[in-house]
């Protein structure tokens, strides 16, 4: 099964594409939507289908949980679709899965479905079956996922419950305040109709507003140009899309997120206009595009009318020409222990957190406009007037984290006013 069109139907049914692993895609009609998730395929409960004696159940009590905690510990079968049990064999009810940081699941584990009345994932719990994991089920009941858990990112077919959103690829950790149910379907993505942040556009994950595009399909092959309408690109929005080989950006999108790119091992071209005012790093990190950008000009990217955007300078590099560079990327010069005075042109209008993290020998910083006030992204705005301080200062500020001694500004993105 590769292709299924809904046609008119406006609320195909909670599970109706849950086993079809092999689903490439899935359209609608636009008054099409997916309903409330439930763990019934055709009617059967998937409960009746738990047997207790492949799970081990541990009752140790939690300090800082107000209940009683019936936590499983660890899946002993051999089924690679594993379904946890909603209560233990005497009825009390499972309200966490993990226990001390260890592994619940098996490797090899394809399907997980956690029932409703779980509120916690333990650290660790899946951490296992990051590279196995093809489907995963959670409820609405869930509270919080335990930061170790790094499969939520990678899966290609996953369900969120609606408090949730999809979560940063490698981070594990859910923002609450993000809203999304996500199912599967390899190289297309549908949103519930009850997400507040998130919808969907030609299968992609987007922002309520169709500004942002949040996450690509990891499976889709080839070429790909970002539709019209979009101002950014979020945090790994195109992660580990192994087989994307050329994007291009269209004029409008103004910022490029921290590890939007990372990882897209088969991506050799890519398009940034001018419009482009920040870029987050590592957006770029293990492209064939990146490399051959240091090779080729020391990791300097020229838009069509010129613009240029300083992205992954090469560490050992001692100085560099930045005429005409608007967006110094972050990270852009981590690690270039080698390097002692840059000049600041005055065409710079951003500079990426940490572009100068660990830039140990770079005790001399001009900026060519010697009179501009950049804004910091910290809680406080602050100002940094360049008119105020010396090359040395401005080194400390660019290169020193604000939690060593001197501090220092590093840290934060800085944007000229």
């Amino acid at each position: 099964m590769e292709d299924i069109d809904a046609g008119t139907s406006t609320t195909p049914s909670s599970y109706s594409f849950v086993v079809c692993l092999a689903l490439k895609d899935v359209s609608q009609s636009t008054n099409a939507q997916f309903d409330n998730l439930t763990l019934t395929i055709n009617n059967h409960s998937l409960q009746d289908e738990v047997n207790y004696d492949d799970f081990v159940f541990n009752y140790d009590d939690y300090d800082y949980y107000e209940f009683d905690v019936c936590t499983i510990a660890e899946y002993t079968g051999s089924e690679t679709k594993v379904i946890f049990p909603k209560t233990d064999p005497n009825g009390k009810l499972i309200n966490m899965i993990g226990y001390d940081e260890s592994s619940v699941l098996p490797s090899g584990t394809l399907e997980v479905y956690v029932p409703d009345g779980v509120n916690y994932i333990g650290s660790c719990a899946f951490d296992s079956i990051y590279e196995t994991l093809r489907f995963l089920y959670l409820p609405n009941s869930i509270k919080s996922i335990g930061a170790a858990n790094t499969y939520l990112g990678i899966s290609p077919a996953f369900i969120l419950p609606s408090q949730f959103g999809t979560g940063g690829q490698g981070e594990g950790f859910i923002d609450p305040d993000e809203t999304a149910i996500v199912r599967g379907g390899a190289v297309s993505y549908a949103i519930s109709s009850s997400s507040d942040l998130f919808a969907t556009k030609e299968g992609l994950i987007v922002s309520k507003g169709n500004t942002e595009l949040s996450y690509y399909p990891l499976a889709r092959t080839g070429a790909f140009e970002i539709p019209l309408g979009v101002t950014s690109l979020g945090d790994y929005a195109f992660s580990q899309c192994t087989s994307l080989t050329e994007v291009t950006i269209p004029s409008g999108v103004t910022s490029i997120g921290w590890g939007t790119f990372s990882y897209c091992t088969s991506l050799s071209e890519i398009t940034i206009p001018s419009s482009v005012e920040s870029i987050s790093g590592p957006a770029f990190l293990g492209t064939p595009w990146l490399e051959i950008l240091q090779s080729e000009n020391n990791g300097i990217a020229t838009a069509s009318d010129g613009t240029k955007f300083a992205i992954d300078i090469p560490t050992t590099i001692t100085k560099i020409d930045l005429t005409n560079v608007k967006v110094i990327a972050g990270n852009a010069f981590y690690n270039c222990s080698s390097l002692s005075s840059v000049t600041i042109p005055s065409s710079v209008e951003s500079i990426g957190r940490d572009a100068f993290s660990n830039c140990n020998s770079l005790n001399s910083v001009t900026f060519e406009a010697s009179d501009s006030v950049w804004t910091l992204d910290d809680s406080n705005n602050t100002e940094i007037r360049v008119n105020e301080h010396n090359a040395s200062v401005l080194a400390t500020y660019l290169t020193k984290s604000t939690y060593v001694t001197p501090p220092g500004y590093c840290d934060y993105t800085w944007t000229k006013n």
